[in-house]
């Protein structure tokens, strides 16, 4: 009988001091070289992201300061300012009218014609119904274009 109370402390101990059976073990890894995740490294990582981002917004802001500091000041539009602008932009639309339909309304010419404004020139000719347009803006670029207008 001393025996197998021997047996039973020895079982005891064992399971309360001993080491966990292999069934009990698990392995995860840790290093991302071998498949694991260390999830303290990741949230260095992020919190290192972090402070780059907002290093960077701060920089990228403080450079817009500095530019919006140096640039000179913008003149203050005033209600005048307004009103003269669309006079401007109603004369040009009348303008382009009453060239458009000068252009669009004449009979066939055998010579092309000429419209100077500023430095700008527009050229069109209109021979058997077909009407070619050449502009020529200030800075030399040349746009061409044609359209039948001829009665079918």
């Amino acid at each position: 009988m001393n025996k197998v109370i021997i047996f039973l402390v020895m079982a005891t101990f064992a399971e309360l001091f001993g080491h966990p059976a292999a069934a009990e073990m698990s392995y995860s890894p840790v290093l991302p070289q071998f498949g694991g995740t260390n999830g303290q490294a990741l949230t260095v990582l992020q919190f290192d992201l972090q402070l780059q981002s907002a290093a960077d917004a701060k920089k990228e802001a403080d450079a817009l300061a500095l530019e919006n500091a140096m640039a000179p000041p913008k003149a203050v539009t005033t209600s005048t300012d307004r009103l003269i602008s669309s006079l401007e932009a109603a004369l040009q639309v009348r303008l382009a009218h009453s060239y458009a339909d000068q252009i669009f309304n004449t009979v066939d010419t055998d010579v092309p014609v000429s419209i100077q404004i500023g430095d700008t020139t527009i050229t069109y000719s209109r021979i058997d119904g077909y009407l070619t347009i050449d502009i020529i803006d200030d800075s030399g670029a040349a746009t061409q274009f044609g359209i039948d207008l001829a009665e079918r």
